[in-house]
């Protein structure tokens, strides 16, 4: 036990580090269901593509710069957005909202395919040259790529976070999400604000994408189980509270690393149960707390 104690801080750094990804997918697709009221189920391959158009634009290409690699993956986000909301969301939410559902799912298993015939199904990996562990008190360990996504990704969360609850645009988001009929009656644009909130979840998804690229080996499936904990850390925040996906995720990280990484003797549980703390939790949620630890007030789930 007390060997198990020792371990407790790198646990808890672990889920920081955990979380942080977890949060950058689970954003996006609050963003995505705020929006159009429909849940994305691309969102694991958008992860996916994000992944492997870095390793094509650093290890294939080898652009010169980072910044250039950056403008190159807001650029395929922006037509990403434009060609999702074109194709697989516009057309069937008007008809029935389970739809687009249906669309998002067959356009999974089409990224999932192509990201197979272009780089095959073997693991790839992104360059391990900048993990430099990072000196730490306590032994704990961090490398800077980790220290960077952590920190990166918990500003630019809370940005956006702050951003959608107080900026008029963000208001906007939310009435869209309540009533579209009453803002379209105003005048306002629903499509460019739909479009706007998909090309920001999709930017979020690729940066998943690297974290998670740095984190493990790229493979065509490698979004699928991304996906799982965003929709689970959705349902624990509230569905449509951004704070809720955000604090939820790193809930969910925190339980899978100290339920799985402490040392309980008997009562231990194996790693290979780790991605089932995620829907147990989730059911505990769904049987005590429907609506979500964070929901906000008006909106169901």
């Amino acid at each position: 036990m007390s060997q198990s104690l020792s371990l407790l801080p790198q646990l808890l750094l672990n889920a920081l580090t955990t979380g942080s990804l977890y949060a950058l997918a689970a954003t996006g697709m609050t963003l995505t269901y705020i929006s159009f009221r429909v849940l994305n189920f691309a969102h694991g391959a958008l992860v996916m593509i994000g992944a492997y158009l870095f390793y094509a634009l650093t290890v294939q290409v080898v652009l010169p710069s980072v910044l250039l690699s950056a403008m190159a993956l807001v650029l395929v986000g922006y037509l990403c957005a434009w060609f999702m909301h074109r194709c697989f969301f516009a057309p069937f939410i008007a008809i029935h909202p389970v739809l687009p559902c249906i669309s998002t799912l067959a356009l999974a298993m089409l990224i999932e395919a192509t990201i197979s015939m272009l780089f095959g199904v073997s693991v790839l990996s992104l360059s391990t040259e900048v993990h430099d562990a990072i000196t730490l008190p306590f032994q704990l360990s961090l490398t800077n790529v980790q220290c960077f996504f952590i920190v990166t990704s918990i500003v630019s969360l809370s940005a956006i976070a702050l951003y959608v609850r107080h900026s008029s645009f963000g208001r906007q988001l939310q009435a869209l999400a309540e009533s579209p009929t009453y803002l379209a009656a105003l005048g306002v644009s629903i499509a460019w604000r739909q479009r706007a909130t998909l090309f920001i979840a999709i930017l979020l998804a690729f940066f998943a994408g690297i974290f998670l690229g740095f984190e493990a080996n790229l493979q065509p499936l490698m979004g699928s189980s991304i996906m799982i904990k965003a929709c689970a850390a959705m349902v624990v925040g509230g569905m449509t509270s951004l704070y809720g996906a955000i604090l939820g995720s790193f809930i969910i990280a925190f339980a899978e690393s100290l339920i799985v990484g402490l040392d309980l003797g008997v009562w231990s549980i194996p790693a290979s149960y780790r991605d089932t703390v995620a829907l147990v939790l989730v059911l505990c949620i769904l049987l005590l707390k429907p609506a979500g630890l964070f929901r906000n007030k008006g909106r169901a789930v």
